[in-house]
């Protein structure tokens, strides 16, 4: 008989994600990394499109990070700004977690 198909058993006390109940929906725990994000800025300074150069490997975080950099206006160093295709780009770094500081 092949194990195939089959349902193995995991170890709960090893590494990993974990989820907990958190009122109607569940919270996922030591999901940590960095996302390093292209934004794009509009004469206000305000995000206009933000891209994911380098993902955490967590969609939740990823999605967050999207939806933060978003709603925010961000007036960055002048150093930092280079210019693609006529405007304003600056490369951002956020961390989550435990990753917070490293570098």
């Amino acid at each position: 008989m092949t194990s195939s198909g089959r349902l193995r058993r995991s170890d709960s006390s090893a590494a990993g994600i974990h989820r907990r109940k958190r009122g109607k929906g569940f919270s996922f725990e030591d999901e940590e990394g960095t996302v390093i994000m292209e934004l794009k800025l509009d004469p206000e300074w305000c995000v206009r499109k933000a891209t994911i150069v380098q993902s955490t490997g967590f969609w939740r975080l990823d999605r967050v990070s999207l939806s933060c950099m978003m709603t925010v206006k961000y007036m960055p160093k002048p150093e930092s700004i280079k210019q693609t295709d006529g405007e304003p780009t600056v490369t951002v770094k956020l961390g989550w977690g435990a990753s917070q500081g490293k570098h």
